[in-house]
């Protein structure tokens, strides 16, 4: 199958149905007379890629002057606008092409940044409410004063928790040492006498 490309560079395979042949891409729909009666002025598919094809037919610059937009486009003829108005092309005044695009805060992108950050907080809520049903608060809130103190009285407890356990450690070892000493010298005294040697 090859690519061929109708005017405003809409790809026939893409943008336009061989089961209906007359219907024009929709973003450069207004480059295209209506053909209701089938006169050969309207869009026809097999004309795609051809020097023959219909775009902004009468205009200077015909398949090159149409310009796609995602309104239905318009044919372009140096600084003047074109659309197709049934059989006709109508000019577009510069108050028109304002209008056409004023208040078009809606673009591809918004709808793409919108959905995104939709998506993001769905999970973050899903997150919470997950939280919430394990019984833990997800949402505590204390200042950061706060936050500091209870973190300096943790360490200043962790010092104080590992200078008592190192006083008891080196007791312990202390008294294990010196109660083994007392005993080897018990056990060699034991063994001495025995022997008849002390």
């Amino acid at each position: 199958m090859v690519n061929v490309d109708c005017a405003g560079d809409q790809d026939r395979n893409t943008t336009t149905s061989e089961t209906h042949p007359n219907i024009p891409p929709r973003k450069t729909r207004n480059c295209y007379l209506s053909d209701p009666l089938n006169t050969g002025i309207g869009f026809d598919r097999s004309l795609c890629g051809t020097s023959s094809d219909r775009a902004c037919s009468g205009i200077a610059g015909g398949i090159n002057a149409c310009e796609p937009d995602k309104y239905g486009g318009y044919c372009k003829n140096n600084n003047q606008y074109f659309v197709s108005k049934g059989n006709i092309f109508s000019p577009l005044t510069q108050a028109d092409l304002i209008n056409r695009y004023k208040g078009d805060s809606n673009t591809d992108t918004d709808i793409v940044v919108n959905r995104a950050l939709n998506e993001q907080e769905r999970k973050f809520n899903n997150r919470i409410r997950e939280l919430q049903i394990m019984g833990k608060d997800p949402l505590v809130r204390q200042n950061n004063k706060d936050q500091d103190n209870k973190d300096q009285n943790n360490k200043d407890q962790n010092n104080k928790d590992n200078e008592v356990h190192g006083f008891i450690s080196d007791l312990l070892t202390k008294i294990g040492i010196g109660f083994s000493v007392i005993m080897f010298i018990i056990s060699s005294c034991v063994i001495l006498i025995q022997n008849k040697i002390i």
